[in-house]
């Protein structure tokens, strides 16, 4: 059974926001994972990396802001992403974001021990024009690895 996880969030006049969240799952989420999409995707050039981390540490970029950052790890080569972070969703499942600022990778991550499954997809800022179908929905799986 998943612990509820509480954050309280408070602004200041300033703008500044202040985040603290109570011992919880993040704990069990955080760590290094190895990422392999389960069906060919050619998503170039916003692949994410092969290995990322999920830290507990709160973002403080404007796209981060609130959010838990996701990091590729020492060592690793990046991909083109500016900003990537990761958030417990209503209905207990992980969203995880790679970001340009324009265009994105999103996962929808369900846990099972050591694993994190679900579906990724890629979108953009951009409206699409009336009936365009919606993003292709790609099954994923990330598999925790020791951390560097």
């Amino acid at each position: 059974m998943h612990k509820p996880i509480v954050r309280l969030m408070l602004a200041t006049l300033s703008g500044a926001i202040f985040s603290v969240s109570c011992v919880s799952s993040i704990d069990r989420v955080a760590g290094c994972y190895s990422v392999a999409f389960l069906e060919s995707v050619n998503w170039s050039p916003l692949m994410p990396p092969k290995t990322i981390e999920l830290k507990t540490e709160i973002g403080t970029n404007i796209l981060e802001r609130g959010n838990y950052l996701a990091r590729t790890p020492e060592g690793e080569p990046g991909a083109g992403f500016k900003r990537a972070w990761w958030q417990r969703a209503e209905g207990g499942y992980i969203r995880l974001v790679w970001s340009t600022g324009f265009q994105a990778v999103v996962m929808e991550l369900e846990k099972h021990e050591d694993i994190l499954r679900g579906q990724a997809y890629a979108g953009s800022d951009r409206v699409p024009p009336p009936g365009s179908p919606p993003p292709r929905r790609v099954p994923v799986e990330l598999r925790r690895v020791p951390c560097s």
